[in-house]
């Protein structure tokens, strides 16, 4: 009984250092806010609910590990010359939203398997001068939601 309670408070030692240590590694690597131009957010088991309001969007970076991220465009404006957007997300789900009226495409590679669901304007449909978004997005058993729709993450 002694060696069973033993290895239970190793594993949950090592469980909450490794979460601290992610969040604090996490933290480190944050850059820029929801007004700047370009940001880099870093999720480890963890959730992010980051809403942009920059002014001329060029840039942005999400990598999620074992958490969930929301990361809502609507209130965004892209650089004249476009945007790009790269999402790494493993073992865990992120969410973007995206304004119906900007041409939005998603390069996606899947690794592992996962799922990816793409539900944007058909940018054949938009004027030619609509604000254009890239989407880079790198999966591993994760789930992605790319959206002009309010979706969640955390389902």
């Amino acid at each position: 009984m002694r060696v069973l309670l033993k290895v239970v408070a190793v594993v949950v030692v090592s469980a909450i250092a490794t979460r601290v240590a992610g969040v604090l590694a996490a933290r480190q690597s944050d850059e820029g806010s929801e007004v700047s131009d370009e940001f880099n957010r870093t999720v480890v088991m963890d959730s992010l609910d980051f809403r942009s309001q920059a002014r001329g969007l060029r840039h942005g970076r999400i990598s999620v590990l074992l958490g969930a991220a929301r990361l809502d465009l609507r209130d965004a404006v892209l650089d004249h010359r476009g945007a790009r957007l790269t999402i790494d997300c493993t073992l865990g789900g992120l969410a973007v939203i995206v304004p119906s009226e900007w041409a939005v495409t998603v390069d996606e590679t899947l690794v592992g398997g996962g799922e990816t669901r793409i539900d944007v304007s058909d940018p054949d449909g938009l004027p030619e001068d609509a604000p254009r978004l890239t989407i880079d997005l790198l999966t591993r058993l994760a789930g992605c939601q790319v959206s002009t729709r309010d979706v969640d993450p955390w389902r």
